[in-house]
């Protein structure tokens, strides 16, 4: 039979069933329906509209949160389109602007079917469609303006013209599908960090909606992505401790739940997308990574602020906890700190969490009570402890392993953080923008060197020890050796010496909470053949006044107490962080450092203990000396 004598639609869904045979014939079973669904078929269905439409009627969560997705388009209304305008190597910011905007045009067209917003988007998408490309030497790019055409093009398929859907799809096919397909491969393409789960999900999404045109190439892109997206899910593996840290997980997150979620809506099943080991867990991790003032542990390539954290609607519907969303559901509720807030909380995606919004009756049952004591291992393991949950002045210390040589990560192992009484008294100062120091030609990315001298990347910004003011090597790893979780004196004990490994021959560090009042940190370490410089180094934005040795924090109206403990000689430094930056460093105003320092003569043993005691503690006991490897 020719294709000349079916019509085209009957035609290529024969061709789709072929394809499919012939890969399930292969090994893989076929992704692809047959028959195909009707557009919408990417992450909604014609009747989610009316569905969000009622749940806009009926809970104020929903109504706030469409307010805030109509204000993002309603935005957008008086702008310009999206010019290809590269910012250093990236078109980044470009795409992002590009995708947040069709999202939420697409989304008020979709609940008001008012034709406004969709000539908006259509501009939007033709602009970006007449791009000469999408930046493919930064891979990303091309994925976050394939995700933003693919949702455009499909959710708005019926108001399209069809010379539109012509442009549009072209473009997604020669601009975002096709140069996956380049050789040498992309390296996202096996790739183990965040672009695996951006590129594979935006591009998948393209091959979803052109399934009809291409079916081969859209099946081909679906096996691909997951063939070789467990090499990017095993960063969540095995407690949900996510490698590259918070900020990070939201964004491969959000990435990965919408590959998932359009899998879901594409065959109603996920694929197994959702069932890495660690990947439901993480929700935990990013419940446990927030401090009570609702801010960050800002490790790795991290900024402080939390907000609403999209990709947990998701979770919270696919896995039925919808305590997940209870604080981005509270931060929605705040008055709005700023116009821009107001416009996008929750970045440009924010629309899809008004689509997974759980309805209210899910969202009124008991929260299930998050652990107040938590440890996450794998390759970047972490320590938290706190006094209490929906306490802003509860006692937070969370303290963190792993190398300098993971994705992201910064020369940070063994650092800390702690906050009481509503202030955060050790801080982790978090990313300096990629953009500022790659356009003084700095080597950011080199992690043999360049890297390590932007100060809050290397080790002079974290709450680490030093030996001999050394760098941790980046061949290194610390793990923690011994975590008790249980009892009225939970402590965890990291093993650091692989990363001094010409400094020491051994170097231990351990913390103690003290009936939820105070923290005990020791550090533990011998010698080599040589003298060694011991240091220890706490950042801060509170005042500080230094007697003896004794260290009074003071900020907010709170203090803090840090008690050098043990008789032995120790000099107590404070400096500014200006003091110790470069040029090109991002400022950190009224950031100091406070240290302490110790020499150890060559093949000795030594030690420092250091008690923080909120001043709302009062006067704690510290407990007896013993060395780490006896904490029981």
């Amino acid at each position: 039979m020719f294709p000349g004598l079916l019509s085209m639609k009957t035609f290529l869904l024969i061709l789709t069933m072929s394809v499919c045979l012939s890969l399930s014939a292969q090994g893989d079973p076929a992704i692809l329906p047959s028959p195909l669904p009707d557009h919408p078929r990417l992450l909604v269905s014609g009747g989610d509209w009316e569905r969000m439409r009622h749940q806009i009627e009926t809970d104020p969560v929903a109504r706030r949160m469409f307010d805030l997705v109509k204000a993002r388009a309603d935005l957008a209304m008086d702008q310009p389109p999206s010019e290809r305008v590269m910012t250093g190597r990236r078109l980044l910011y470009v795409a992002r602007v590009a995708l947040e905007r069709i999202t939420a045009l697409a989304m008020a067209a979709g609940i008001t079917g008012e034709d406004r917003y969709v000539r908006r988007a259509v501009d939007e998408m033709l602009s970006a469609a007449r791009f000469s490309d999408w930046n493919p030497s930064h891979f990303l790019d091309v994925a976050e303006m394939s995700l933003a055409l693919s949702i455009g093009y499909d959710w708005l398929y019926d108001k399209l013209t069809p010379a539109q859907r012509e442009e549009i799809a072209q473009a997604l096919l020669e601009k975002g599908i096709k140069p996956s397909f380049a050789t040498p491969e992309p390296f996202f393409v096996r790739g183990t960090n965040n672009w695996n789960q951006v590129c594979h999900a935006g591009l998948s999404s393209a091959a979803i909606v052109l399934a009809d045109r291409e079916p081969a190439l859209a099946e081909q892109v679906l096996q691909r992505a997951l063939r070789f997206l467990p090499n990017a899910a095993a960063a969540y593996a095995p407690d949900g401790a996510f490698v590259e840290g918070a900020m990070y997980w939201d964004y491969g997150t959000s990435f990965h739940v919408i590959l998932a979620a359009a899998l879901e809506r594409l065959t109603g099943t996920t694929h197994g997308v959702a069932d890495y080991p660690g990947f439901a867990a993480s929700a935990d991790y990013m419940q446990q990574v927030t401090s009570p003032t609702g801010r960050f542990f800002a490790y790795s390539d991290c900024n402080h602020t939390s907000g609403v954290q999209v990709p947990l609607f998701w979770f919270a519907r696919h896995f039925q906890r919808p305590d997940w969303i209870a604080s981005s559901i509270a931060v929605l509720n705040e008055p709005p700190a700023s116009e821009d807030r107001k416009s996008s909380p929750g970045g440009r995606l924010f629309p899809l969490a008004l689509l997974w919004l759980v309805p209210p009756d899910a969202r009124a049952g008991s929260p299930t009570a998050p652990p107040l004591r938590w440890y996450g291992r794998g390759p970047n393991p972490l320590v938290v402890y706190r006094s209490a949950f929906h306490d802003p002045d509860a006692l937070y210390f969370a303290m963190k392993g792993g190398s300098p040589s993971l994705s992201h990560a910064h020369m940070d192992a063994g650092s800390f953080t702690l906050t009481a009484e509503g202030v955060e008294w050790a801080i982790d100062l978090g990313m300096q923008a990629y953009e500022s120091l790659e356009k003084l030609k700095i080597p950011l990315w080199d992690k043999n060197g360049g890297r390590w001298g932007v100060f809050r990347l290397g080790p002079e910004s974290h709450n680490i020890p030093r030996y001999n003011g050394a760098p941790q090597s980046p061949q290194g790893a610390a793990a923690f050796r011994h975590v008790r979780l249980d009892g009225p004196a939970p402590f965890a004990a990291l093993d650091l010496t692989a990363l001094y490994p010409d400094q020491v021959a051994d170097a231990q560090r351990g913390f103690m909470v003290l009936k939820d009042k105070a923290v005990l940190i020791q550090d533990e370490w011998k010698a080599r053949d040589r003298d060694v410089d011991f240091s220890w180094q706490f950042l801060t934005r509170a005042d500080v006044q230094v007697d003896g040795r004794k260290v009074r924090l003071t900020q907010g109206g709170k203090s803090l107490d840090l008690l050098v403990l043990d008789d032995s000689p120790a000099t107590i430094k404070v400096e500014q962080a200006e003091d110790l930056m470069q040029p090109f460093d991002a400022p950190n105003p009224g950031v100091k450092r406070v240290s302490v320092h110790r020499k150890t003569a060559p093949g000795a043993e030594d030690r420092l203990r250091v008690l923080a005691v909120p001043g709302s503690s009062g006067a704690v006991e510290p407990p007896a000396m013993q060395p780490l490897v006896d904490w029981k």
